[in-house]
């Protein structure tokens, strides 16, 4: 026994010793493994190539010259993957050094897009679907990302409305599709629906202004955007439903991944100036023009004019309103995460001053996204936003850019007695053109938003091919707007009422979305579906209040005002809405794809039937069916090496839009304090049978990639017919409506919501991507995107049979859309220069009466006789050209050598036309006093054919420059309407722009690592360099910037007017990029 003992325990001592030498063995055998990432086919260096040892958490990333190292074990086998790349496996072994050489794989065909509750490879897609990289948003300076999507994307029309520092765009999806049911396209932030920006304003209490409408992106720190998917046909959107019916853009924010913790910090600043000023009348012009006007119309000659070539130039206001504005930008970001947890952090800070004096723009943003797989079966994670915005809003509240336009060179900024420098306004004392350096400086017009939107999810896997998402989205929208107009002198003459005004405004939204999804691909066979349950729901609240009379500017709390003035005001809404959806996509030996979708909306906003045998307008379907060709997959292309893919594409599909304000199928009821207390009355005239805006889509497109993805391309044609359109139609006068119900309690009606029409968008879009050259040490890459698009309006159902654009309180007609015209069509007169002398104007048709003091006479605009029935009158004004373009493009051009990169990226604008209505106001020789243009010293100059003659005489007067298209001066105001909207003001939009140049270094990695640091990237930029077109106002991107007063339609029914839109600036930065 002691024998067997002793025994047992030598072998137990020999074994401990052998294990105790195979550790050793083990620990000794670990080593550093170094190595290099290059591309298999042009040896270039490869940087950001993630190295993990498989089965482990541990791991790296290449730097910037391709070098990587790890600390491994024989045994391991190292994995190496890259976005773009094959991935490869490699045993360690003995090896010290490991180079890898990477071939690309074909990422037009293997490329992830997001489709819409779920994902898909690009060469499985049956719809059509743009996408724009991290990457590409990095390359240009956007202060939201909506600004970043210009020129990117083929059928996405992208226009800056303003160059205010947090200004919104105008984006629309293969066209123009509604006339007042909401033209956007949806936006999903990680699965959380952003709704269009509500107005946060005091709505006229006091202040004078219609209000400020945020944009609801201004939110967003572009640096946390991984991806932008844009789904364009309707066997994408389907899936969205009724929400999509314009579109959707579908915005994945960074993720962590797994590996060691990745610390990233991106900084610029810049400087900002307005590209170009508009030639005004320096004040020795102004002078002898103003001298010249005297001497027509008999007003007293100003003595201080007397020598105008003694006086200066005068006060420039531009000069004065405009500055060189600065702004800054900050992002710090970390990522890393484990084979269980992987998280992304980031924080960023962006402050922005406008170059027009009392605008400015600060955003603080805080982005959490967390990943955790908890079991095999159970994946939990959330997106979380932060986000706070504060703006001075004073230059697009109080126009400032008409404010100085408006104001002539002899008035100074400030008086000698300090008192504000401003003009009269004739016929009301005390009154005066807004000085815009005072308004800006003087008043207060603040915005804040707080905002918090995210979501949680939960992921069950019941088996590796069907799994159940459970999500549910949240967002919260918080705004105020503070007003304060003080009291103040002018020239000398004290202004005792001051005002305040404040809002509020509460804009939250939940939604529940659960949905099953089957992924299955077998060797011959693929089948990708979701069906799934989703419900929402949204509450929008505002509150107002003002009061004047404040015993000082300072301080300005709302209760400190005289109590007898306060107003108040207030508001709720809510909206439900509940889909069920399903999508289904079949694939056959990865040639043949059919995609199927179908979902069945419910939205709040309509009549839920029952009364009167009324029915149920509230549910509606969704459909959409679509189908591809893989044709490189026949045999009879299967060995053409120099074709990676050719695809066809097919789909049709139905979508509806319900994008209308809730209860307008039914009477609302409105509260107010009458004579004998407080009334309740109808604040709407209701339609019950109003119905969803419906769209037909056709698309057929192909996808080509050849020579192993040096050149992709992409081309697409559509047409989407919409049917039903949406529209706020006021009745005859006497029915006592208007657009929106307005107005003091009682006074008139909301005009009822009918379904007034159709109109149809025919297009034609391509992109096109090559790599020209790709060299060890030289890159070349080019991008080219085109986008042409026809609209046409096919019936309408209202009236008179057409809608008109109003602007000016309602006073001036801009536009008319009618039955084969485009939506938005300019509307006015031919004008054909000026009436040259009394033959032509007595052999002219009849203009009104002819007369020198009060009829039309020589020098007065002559418009055309469109009818030829001898009158000119409203039967002669015509659609004079469309403010939407003919095509749109992008062309991207970017350049790599050795550590230096460069991108040169364009935008264009072709066909489309402007309507200056700054000359409107400022080209008329005959308006009371205001600031002029320059080009008014053209006026036409009407003088004596002899010495002899009389100046009210017909026969005796002549033009001296028969070529100008200015009239001339009359002796009192202009009888015969020369500022009417005509093609005098009509002008050119096309242009093509030098959008973005940047050049970026990155600093040689020998030179890193003595920093202890990753990377590290300085880069320059210019956005907005420089403007080809003949559009003579700041900027012929004008987008849809002034508000449509008709009382029908919306904002599309003035697109494209210039009326002291804010520039665009262009703007210089420096910044650095660093990795730790």
């Amino acid at each position: 026994m002691e024998k067997i003992l002793r025994k047992k325990t030598r072998y137990s001592i020999v074994l401990f010793i052998a294990c105790m030498l195979l550790g050793l063995s083990s620990y000794a055998q670990t080593l550093r493994v170094n190595g290099k990432i290059t591309n298999a086919d042009d040896s270039q260096a490869i940087s950001g190539v993630t190295i993990t040892v498989k089965g482990a958490s541990r791991g790296t990333v290449s730097g910037v010259d391709g070098s990587f190292s790890i600390m491994v074990q024989p045994s391991d086998v190292l994995v190496i993957s890259s976005l773009g790349y094959v991935t490869q496996q490699i045993p360690v072994g003995k090896n010290n050094t490991i180079n890898v050489k990477l071939s690309v794989t074909n990422s037009s065909l293997d490329e992830v897009v997001v489709i819409g509750y779920g994902t898909s490879k690009r060469k499985d897609l049956t719809g059509s679907i743009g996408s724009v990289s991290a990457s590409d948003i990095a390359s240009t300076v956007s202060t939201t990302f909506d600004q970043a999507l210009q020129g990117k994307i083929a059928g996405v029309t992208v226009t800056q409305n303003s160059g205010q520092p947090g200004g919104g765009v105008t984006i629309q999806v293969r066209g123009l599709g509604s006339l007042n049911s909401g033209t956007d396209p949806l936006y999903v932030i990680d699965g959380v629906i952003i709704q269009p920006g509500q107005p946060s304003s005091t709505s006229g209490v006091y202040m004078g202004n219609a209000g400020t409408d945020d944009n609801p992106l201004s939110t967003i720190d572009p640096n946390d955007i991984a991806s932008i998917d844009v789904l364009k046909d309707a066997s994408a959107i389907a899936i969205y439903g009724s929400q999509g019916s314009n579109g959707v853009v579908i915005v994945t924010t960074k993720r962590g991944k797994k590996g060691q913790p990745k610390l990233s910090f991106d900084t610029y600043y810049g400087i900002q100036q307005v590209p170009k000023d508009l030639p005004m009348m320096n004040l020795q012009q102004y002078a002898a023009y103003i001298n010249a006007k005297d001497a027509v119309t008999g007003a007293t000659p100003d003595a201080d004019f007397a020598n105008p070539k003694y006086l200066g130039t005068g006060t420039n206001w531009q000069q004065a309103i405009f500055r060189n504005a600065g702004m800054t930008n900050n992002n710090l970001s970390i990522s890393g995460g484990d084979d269980r947890t992987t998280y992304f952090i980031a924080g960023g800070y962006l402050s922005q001053d406008g170059t027009v004096a009392g605008s400015n723009f600060k955003r603080t943003t805080l982005k959490i996204n967390l990943d955790n797989k908890t079991t095999n079966w159970l994946t939990i994670g959330t997106n979380l936003s932060f986000s706070g915005i504060k703006e001075n809003v004073n230059a697009s509240v109080y126009s400032l850019i008409n404010a100085t336009l408006g104001l002539t060179p002899d008035i100074p900024v400030t008086n000698s007695d300090g008192s504000i420098g401003a003009i009269p306004q004739a016929g009301t004392p005390n009154s005066y053109n807004p000085n815009p350096v005072a308004a800006a400086s003087l008043n207060t017009n603040e915005v804040q938003r707080s905002q918090a939107y995210g979501n949680v999810y939960a992921d069950v896997l019941f088996t590796k091919d069907l799994k159940l998402h459970n999500e549910v989205t949240g967002n919260f929208d918080y705004g105020n707007v503070n007003q304060f107009y003080p009291t103040f002198v002018v020239d000398g003459v004290l202004q005792p009422i001051n005002s305040a005004a404040v809002s509020a405004t509460n804009n939250k939204s939940f939604t529940v979305r659960n949905y099953l999804s089957y992924d299955n691909y077998a060797s011959n066979f693929n089948v990708n579906a979701i069906a799934g349950h989703e419900a929402s729901n949204g509450t929008y609240t505002y509150l107002n209040g003002g009061r004047t009379g404040f015993f000082a500017n300072n301080p300005q709390d709302l209760d400190l005002g005289t109590a007898t003035t306060a107003t108040n005001g207030g508001g709720q809404s809510t909206y439900a809405t509940e889909s069920y959806m399903a999508r289904a996509n079949v694939g056959y030996m990865y040639k043949y794809n059919l995609t199927a979708t179908y979902r069945y909306d419910y939205s709040s906003n309509f009549n839920p039937g029952g009364e009167d045998g009324q029915p149920d307008n509230r549910w509606i379907g969704t459909y959409a069916f679509g189908a591809s060709w893989n044709v490189e997959k026949e045999d009879f292309l299967k060995n053409v090496k120099s074709i990676d893919q050719l695809k066809f594409r097919l789909s049709y599909g139905l979508t509806n839009n319900a994008n209308l304000p809730p209860y307008t199928y039914g009477s609302a009821i409105g509260l107010s304090t009458v004579g004998l207390g407080q009334g309740a009355y109808p604040s709407n005239i209701p339609n019950s049978n109003v119905k969803w805006e419906s769209s037909k889509s056709l698309d057929a497109g192909i996808d080509l990639s050849l020579f192993k993805s040096r050149i992709q391309f992409t081309a697409d044609v559509y047409d989407r017919k919409t049917n039903n359109l949406l529209l706020q139609d006021p009745l005859n006068a006497y029915a006592g409506t208007s657009g929106s119900g307005a107005g003091t309690a009682g006074e008139y009606l909301a005009a009822p919501w009918v379904n007034a029409g159709a109109v149809d968008n025919r297009g034609f879009e391509l992109s096109l991507n090559t790599h020209n050259i790709q060299g060890k040490n030289f890159t070349w890459n080019t991008g080219l995107v085109f986008s042409l698009n026809r609209n046409k309006v096919l019936s309408l159902v209202n009236d008179n049979n057409a809608l008109y654009g109003r602007i000016n309180n309602d006073g001036v007609v801009v536009s008319r859309t009618a039955v084969g015209s485009s939506i938005g069509d300019f509307y006015g007169y031919v004008a054909e220069g000026v009436f040259k002398n009394g033959a032509e104007l007595l052999s002219s048709p009849s203009q009104g009466a002819i007369g020198y003091a009060n009829g039309v006479w020589v020098g007065d605009i002559k418009y055309k006789d469109l009818n030829h029935d001898g009158v000119i009158d409203a039967s002669d004004e015509t659609d004079l050209g469309s403010p939407l373009p003919k095509f749109t493009y992008g062309i991207n051009n970017t350049f790599s050598y050795k550590a230096f990169d460069l991108a040169v990226f364009f935008t264009g604008s072709y066909g489309n036309k402007i309507l200056n209505y700054n000359e409107v106001l400022h080209e008329d020789p005959n308006s009371q006093i205001t600031g002029e243009f320059e080009s008014l010293t053209n006026y036409a100059h009407v003088a004596l054919i002899n010495n002899t003659g009389s100046l009210s005489n017909i026969n005796d007067v002549y033009v001296t420059n028969p070529n100008t298209t200015i009239p001339g001066f009359r002796e009192s105001g202009d009888p015969n309407d020369n500022t009417r909207i005509s093609s005098r003001f009509i002008q050119s939009g096309s242009y093509l722009r030098l959008n973005n140049l940047s050049l970026g270094y990155n600093i040689p990695k020998n030179i890193v690592a003595k920093l202890h640091i990753h990377s590290l990237k300085v880069y320059t930029n210019i956005a907005n360099v420089f403007t080809i077109t003949k559009y003579d106002g700041y900027d012929p991107e004008i987008g849809s910037n002034v508000p449509n007063e008709s009382g029908y339609g919306s904002n599309a029914l003035t697109q494209g007017v210039d009326w002291g839109r804010y520039p665009t600036p262009r703007i210089y930065t420096f910044g650095i990029n660093l990795g730790l």
